[in-house]
This record gives structure tokens, sequence and C-alpha cells, in this order.
């Protein structure tokens, strides 16, 4: 008898598997996909921004990022502005150096042109400023650079 106790057994067996086929398609068991479980780690409260800020603070730091922005812009003018003044001042010192080599070639031609009565010397003057004339030149291009200096403002 114990032969046949093992062969309801394994029609049981059987019969449970065949049950189990026939509710899933073995593709649907197979081909299931596992569901990863993460831990959340904890939120570093340090690195996240606050939920809440009061009104005044937030209007102070907006007023300061604002006068920042407002810095830069001055700052980026003036150098604009000195860049401009450094390349007139370079665009000037050429025209007058152009000039000075203009007029020295005419003055040259002119006198290579001239007729020179016999015995005559070529008397060579070069004037010289007073000192009190060049601080009057050096308290007018002061006046000149507080101007400029003012409109920076």
């Amino acid at each position: 008898m114990a032969i046949f106790g093992k062969k309801r057994k394994e029609e049981n067996k059987l019969s449970t598997i065949e049950a189990i086929l026939q509710q899933k398609p073995m593709e649907e068991v197979v081909h299931k996909p596992i569901q990863e479980t993460r831990q959340e780690s904890p939120v570093n409260h340090e690195s996240t921004a606050p939920l809440f800020v009061k009104v005044e603070k937030y209007e102070k730091i907006f007023s300061s990022i604002n006068e920042l922005k407002s810095c830069l812009a001055n700052m980026k003018n003036t150098f604009t502005v000195l860049n401009r003044l450094e390349n007139l001042k370079k665009e000037s010192l050429n025209v007058l150096q152009e000039a000075i080599e203009n007029s020295e070639r005419k003055l040259s031609f002119l006198n290579s042109e001239l007729l020179k009565p016999s015995g005559y010397e070529e008397e060579i003057r070069t004037e010289r400023y007073k000192v009190e004339d060049l601080e009057e030149i050096l308290d007018e291009l002061r006046s000149q650079v507080d101007h400029l200096k003012a409109e920076l403002k």
C-alpha cells in the first residue's frame, strides 16, 4: 500500500503544478521584474534651501545683489571710458607726431629753397618755458583730469 500512497502524492504534486501553470503563463513568472528597495538617506539640511524665508531678509539679499550688479556695471563703464580715453590719447599723440614731422619737412624744404646772402650764419633759437608757465600748464591739466573723474562718477 505504500506504493499506492506514493503515487497519489505525486499526482497531487502534478495537479498542483498544472494549476499554477494554468493560472500564470511561464513567461510572466520568468520575466517578472524585481522591485528594488531603496533606503532613503537622511536629508542633509545644510545643503538644502530653507522652505520659508522672512520677507525682510529676502528683500535685503535682493537689494544687495542689485547693488553688486550696479557696482559691476559702473566698473565696466569706467573701464570702457578709460579705454576710450587711452585710445584718444594715443590718437592725439600720433596726430601731434605727424604734425611735427610734417612741419619739420616743410621747414627744411623752405630753408633749402631760400637764397642766403653770403656771410650769413643761421642762428637757432630754442624757446624755454619759465617755471611759472609750466606750473600753469600743469594746473590746467589737473583741472581737466578732475573734470574727467567727475564725469566718470
